[in-house]
């Protein structure tokens, strides 16, 4: 959820279709866990989005609905059929929680963390561990829904209200005990991590490009594009089992992406390796992710 953080709201803006004239810009509103911001909750239609809050400041065809000038509030209408909204996004000082927990206010981390305490559950990028999300997991008109909080020193900086994945894993809580145990990563390990990963998270036709490289051990350099300059990085691949589950890391070159790789957790089950791009899990998990030593 966090890497969508201003830079899908910009690309957003800059392929926006401008849709009659300009409505009026909304910087400040409520946010309520599990249900939306403002008033505008998940799963209305567009034309209830626009009766509540007016016409957006741009849109475009994907569903993509435009509130805010100075800061971020953004709708998204993408679901179903009608369509409904899945996703409700904001950030800046006007958008608070009730008592006054606001975005980019400092001070709020912590009253978000003592407020919801053992709720808050951890949204983990293998890339930054070390900053996870926070995530508040409930259900809304029958279904999972996500609010998650990035975060800087400090503060929450945006918060995002949306359905969860279908078949988004649900994670038990660890016991004091748990420990992480390395495991060997061989090459039948890397070729099923592959196929989880091409199987999942990217199509065929991205795993079939030459470009395509992963998981990635030791140091390698490839281009950013076709032709253009190389970018060197060291990678490693981790596996390790914590209170009989058995986990993986790992890293992989997308072509045509302009980054350094893509990284996705893995977890070993009785199919095989799964692939998920992000894990929301408990804070004691998390805690055993972070501390973890790669042994490969």
């Amino acid at each position: 959820m966090r890497r969508a953080l201003f830079v899908t709201v910009v690309a957003s803006c800059v392929c926006a279709a401008l849709a009659g004239a300009a409505g009026r810009a909304i910087e400040s509103g409520q946010i309520v866990v599990g249900r939306g911001v403002h008033g505008v909750t998940l799963g209305m239609t567009g034309a209830q989005v626009v009766a509540r809050l007016g016409r957006p400041l741009s849109r475009n065809g994907n569903g993509y609905m435009q509130y805010s000038k100075k800061h971020l509030f953004d709708v998204y209408v993408r679901r179903g059929s009608p369509r409904r909204v899945d996703l409700v996004t904001a950030a800046g000082p006007g958008f608070c929680l009730a008592g006054g927990i606001c975005s980019m206010t400092k001070g709020s981390l912590g009253r978000l963390v003592r407020r919801y305490g053992p709720r808050l559950k951890v949204e983990l990028y293998p890339e930054d561990a070390d900053a996870p999300d926070y995530v508040i997991r409930t259900r809304f008109h029958g279904q999972p829904v996500n609010t998650a909080f990035s975060r800087s020193p400090g503060s929450f900086l945006q918060v995002f209200i949306a359905y969860a994945a279908p078949g988004e894993p649900a994670f038990a809580e660890l016991p004091r005990t748990a420990r992480a145990r390395p495991l060997p990563v061989s090459p039948d390990v890397q070729g099923a991590l592959r196929a989880a990963y091409c199987g999942r998270i990217v199509d065929a036709a991205t795993c079939a490009d030459p470009l395509f490289h992963g998981p990635l051990v030791g140091r390698h350099c490839y281009p950013l594009e076709t032709g253009g300059e190389s970018v060197c990085v060291t990678n490693r691949v981790c596996r390790f089992s914590i209170a009989g589950a058995e986990w993986s890391v790992a890293v992989f070159w997308l072509p045509h992406t302009g980054t350094e790789g893509a990284s996705a957790w893995f977890r070993r089950g009785s199919g095989g390796w799964r692939a998920y791009r992000e894990l929301i899990v408990p804070r004691r998990l998390a805690g055993l992710f972070r501390t973890f030593r790669c042994p490969l």
